[in-house]
């Protein structure tokens, strides 16, 4: 189960049905949906629905919605990577490392496996995220992308729990 956790500015919890039309919103802007590889596009509002169901099916991964007091801003996720997205309007003011710091804390309290990330090249502001978290390059693959069935390249990351602690 996904925990709730608190930042300065920020509740992060676990996604809720009434998520699904600001999800779908902000899944539909292009400044969004360019740097993801796994959103389809168009997305829609059953798109929404149906990821917010996979949520609440018991995996192996966490999804946090970034709150800052007025509903959904983003989402950060952790499952076989660590995966984010936030809102353009809210770009540029730290949200998203703040979270992701709450995020990777709260994961190595608990595990001792490396976290795995990645970003699309020439996606600077999520490179500089990773960067902070103290994530290193480790190769450069080229997923496809499912929006348009074109590989994306891709700088993978890693982030130990040794890389973590000694920041």
């Amino acid at each position: 189960m996904t925990p709730t956790l608190k930042t300065e500015r920020l509740t992060l919890r676990p996604p809720l049905p009434t998520d699904a039309t600001p999800i779908t919103a902000a899944l539909q802007n292009p400044n969004v949906h360019f740097w993801l590889t796994a959103v389809t596009q168009p997305y829609d509002f059953q798109d929404a629905e149906n990821f917010l169901i996979s949520c609440t099916h018991a995996s192996a991964n966490l999804h946090w919605v970034l709150d800052e007091g007025g509903g959904l801003i983003g989402l950060i996720s952790i499952g076989s990577e660590l995966g984010y997205w936030l809102r353009t309007e809210d770009h540029g003011r730290g949200l998203m490392t703040e979270a992701a710091t709450a995020v990777v804390t709260d994961y190595f309290t608990y595990a001792d496996d490396p976290l795995v990330s990645g970003y699309h090249l020439g996606n600077d502001a999520s490179c500089n995220v990773l960067k902070k978290l103290g994530f290193v390059n480790t190769h450069i693959d080229a997923p496809i992308k499912s929006a348009t069935g074109q590989p994306v390249p891709t700088q993978r990351m890693v982030l130990t729990k040794s890389l973590w602690n000694a920041r």
